[in-house]
């Protein structure tokens, strides 16, 4: 039997405010453009905003030009609007931008060895999305987009990726590391039981979370985890470390436009992506993305061959877990049969989701329906 949804029945968010201009006394800007995501890039590099512990960032709409190609003269009319502190600006641009008014909050978290980056958008339960491979909190935004009024979505950058700095740039990077990240993440932001989207990599942090914190989540959804420690036979298991210090070396030898193809072959994932949802947010790859890449797959990589596992405690976790796969992903390929070997292991039907391993950027829309369906039993 389907247990409730604790989580869903009601708004469980911390330090954040119905409306983010009243969210306390700190540091605080409105940033007006028709392109949020630009105007928020342009905050980073004009490092106008040091965001500190407590401090709400409201993203409100107008005109910020020329933040990545506009008109004349925009640049500096943006910069000087994101100058503005204590302001309290016309939030009818924000609903023009797309984000129908909803409240873009962003923030940063110290952690051990780290500081986070991370956004909150939207009213209800509070949902954290871990994102796939090098995405960072904006990599999922048009599936927030779609899931703003009905959930308050709270992304994040990984350490070591886009705004989430190490203290010591270059170290090691492990899954416990990640693990204790969201676990803070969520004991800074929730005042009780989240309910989680883990993608791939993100859902093996989910696991984890499920279950050395199980109190801290109501139900995780883990699609396709990229955990060999999820298949049953040890030399299954070896196989796939072996595969992913394999692309580690394309990577180290031939660079990015080796590796990727050989890592989306691993996944199942169809560089075509058929079947997409029209008008998705463009992702370049841009520096800050290439730069992912390369601490996903050098950093990354490793963290996963060495993961242990969890397997033992996965059966005792409070934590409803939902395994989930793509509907075009190839049942032959490893993350596919990691969904499914995590629901033999708790005994759990596998749910199908639209798209493939990344159909939560293909498929957004869909996703959203799916999700709210699967999020309120």
């Amino acid at each position: 039997m389907t247990r409730p949804c604790q989580a869903c029945r009601g708004p469980r968010v911390r330090g954040l405010s119905p409306s983010v201009a009243e969210a306390g006394e700190g540091a605080r800007a409105e940033v007006l453009g028709e392109n949020p995501q630009r105007g928020l890039d342009l905050v980073q590099s004009l490092r106008v905003l040091q965001y500190a512990r407590e401090d709400a960032v409201d993203v409100g709409g107008a005109d910020l030009g020329d933040a990545g190609g506009g008109r004349p003269g925009g640049a500096d009319e943006g910069a000087a609007a994101v100058g503005r502190v204590g302001v309290g600006l016309d939030r009818a641009g924000l609903a023009q931008a797309g984000h129908a008014g909803r409240d873009l909050a962003l923030r940063e978290l110290p952690v051990d060895g780290a500081t986070l980056y991370f956004e909150q958008r939207g009213t209800g339960p509070l949902l954290l999305i871990s994102q796939s491979g090098e995405g960072d909190a904006g990599r999922t935004t048009d599936l927030v987009d779609a899931l703003a009024d009905d959930f308050t979505v709270l992304t994040y950058d990984r350490r070591g990726l886009s705004r989430s700095t190490l203290d010591a740039p270059g170290g090691p990077v492990t899954m416990a590391d990640h693990v204790d990240d969201a676990h803070r993440l969520l004991a800074h932001v929730a005042d009780g039981p989240a309910l989680m989207l883990g993608c791939s990599f993100g859902a093996v942090i989910g696991l984890h979370l499920a279950a050395e914190h199980g109190e801290q989540l109501d139900t995780l959804i883990a699609h396709e985890p990229v955990a060999p420690w999820l298949l049953d036979a040890p030399s299954a298991s070896d196989a796939h470390r072996s595969e992913l210090a394999h692309l580690q070396d394309l990577f180290a030898t031939g660079g990015l436009p080796v590796a990727l193809p050989a890592i989306a072959a691993s996944l199942g994932i169809d560089p075509a992506q058929p079947g997409a949802e029209p008008g998705l947010t463009p992702q370049p790859m841009d520096d800050r993305r290439l730069a992912n890449f390369a601490q996903f797959i050098t950093a990354e990589f490793t963290a996963l061959r060495t993961d242990p596992g969890c397997r033992d405690l996965l059966r005792a976790t409070p934590t409803r877990i939902v395994p989930a796969t793509g509907r075009t992903t190839p049942a032959t390929v490893f993350d596919h049969q990691a969904a499914h070997s995590l629901g033999a292991l708790i005994g759990q039907e596998v749910i199908p989701f639209p798209g493939g391993h990344n159909g939560n950027t293909t498929h957004p829309r869909a996703w959203a329906a799916h999700l709210r369906t699967t999020l309120h039993p």
